[in-house]
């Protein structure tokens, strides 16, 4: 019995003297969340990496939103502005096939007094595509479509001609960093990686569209004040997970 007593002392002191280094461990994961060291002798982690390029492309909608009192009348005039836009932009050499008109819709329209509602008549809308293949005439083609009478601007998309090719080596790029983390933790278990079990591309990362900042006043659009485009750089990100071999 004494023996027993004196075993089960000598198994808690030894498990006591353990729970410091099982802390330590628990809070190096924690500060890792990307790095995974399973029981199977593999460890899994994520690898991100991002190029930055200057655009040299961009997508403008932009469109009309007229109200009259019938719903042809409404229609007939935002398709005359339409048209006469399109016109425009072909003059300063944007191909037919680069102007792309989306989401036509009418309906029916309402003002407020007092809280009370009253039907004055029916909006119709439209919206131009144009992309747009030299960066530099995108504030010129804003300033067509407004002065063609465009009267609403949703927003400029950057957009590089490289994209697939930057993509291709920020993945690479994700996977040196994944590498990385999986040999600084290997290293940290007295181990040695092995090989490559599985890759896993993230494919929501494939992210390379950025906004541009038009710069326009909104009595721009009535004054015709000149529309400028503040490009930067873009953002081109991949992102994958590996798991790799542990020996």
């Amino acid at each position: 019995m004494k023996k027993l007593v004196i075993l089960l002392a000598l198994a808690l002191v030894l498990t006591l003297s353990a729970l410091p280094a099982l802390a330590e461990a628990e809070d190096d994961t924690l500060a890792n969340p990307d790095l995974t060291l399973n029981s199977l002798g593999t460890i899994e982690v994520d690898g991100r990496a991002s190029v930055l390029v200057e655009p040299d492309r961009a997508v403008i909608t932009f469109g009309v939103e007229l109200t009259e009192d019938d719903a042809q009348t409404a229609q007939t005039k935002a398709n005359e502005n339409i048209n006469a836009a399109v016109e425009a932009i072909k003059a300063l050499g944007v191909e037919a096939s680069d102007i792309q008109t989306d989401s036509i819709s009418i309906r029916r329209a309402y003002s407020y007094t007092d809280g009370e509602e009253r039907e004055i008549g029916f909006t119709a809308s439209t919206q131009l595509n144009v992309n747009v293949r030299d960066l530099t005439q995108a504030g010129e083609i804003i300033d067509a479509g407004i002065g063609a009478g465009l009267n609403t601007i949703d927003g400029v998309t950057l957009l590089s001609s490289r994209q697939a090719e930057l993509y291709n080596q920020a993945l690479e790029q994700a996977y040196q960093n994944a590498y990385a983390k999986a040999e600084l933790l290997a290293k940290a278990a007295s181990a040695e990686l092995r090989g490559v079990s599985s890759i896993t591309e993230d494919a929501n990362s494939y992210s390379y569209i950025a906004r541009a900042n038009a710069t326009f006043a909104e009595d721009s659009l009535a004054s015709g004040g000149s529309t400028s485009i503040s490009a930067g750089k873009i953002e081109i990100s991949a992102a994958l997970s590996a798991v790799f071999i542990m020996g």
